[in-house]
């Protein structure tokens, strides 16, 4: 009797192993299928966020560029020409200098190549550039009204 009790005894651990084994495959199942749907969730956040976030930093950048003030070199300026030289980036090789030229000021707006100006670029003097700035918001409506008919 006691080897048939210790058999039975030894069915019944079997049994309870077996059962927690199936009770934790189920339970590691579970969580293996929620790892992926998260997975699968990031990477469509991804996907979506990615494009999208590269088109706004693009718009911003054409709406508002950084302002980067730059040094001129002075090897390659006539400095009997500008006493007081300050130059901005206005991105794809276009700089606004800003120039005193015997107490004239000039706001130059110029295409560089190789660091060197080229001709094409205009020169204002102050009165045409504080003209331009008070036209700015006219300006900027205009090309409101330029996009919407686009679209």
């Amino acid at each position: 009797m006691k080897m048939s009790s210790c058999i039975e005894s030894m069915h019944l651990e079997e049994e309870t192993l077996r059962s927690q084994l199936e009770s934790t495959t189920n339970n590691m199942r579970y969580h293996i299928n929620i790892v992926k749907a998260l997975g699968l969730m990031m990477l469509l956040a991804l996907v979506v966020t990615v494009p999208l976030t590269t088109v706004i930093l693009a718009a911003r950048e054409w709406i508002s560029p950084h302002i980067v003030e730059t040094e001129v070199a002075h090897e390659n300026m006539n400095l009997s020409v500008c006493t007081y030289v300050k130059q901005f980036n206005l991105l794809h090789q276009t700089y606004a200098t800003v120039c005193n030229s015997n107490g004239h000021i000039i706001v130059d707006v110029r295409l560089f190549l190789n660091h060197t100006a080229t001709s094409k670029g205009i020169g204002l003097n102050l009165r045409q550039w504080l003209t331009l700035k008070q036209l700015t918001p006219t300006i900027d409506r205009s090309i409101h009204e330029a996009r919407n008919i686009l679209e």
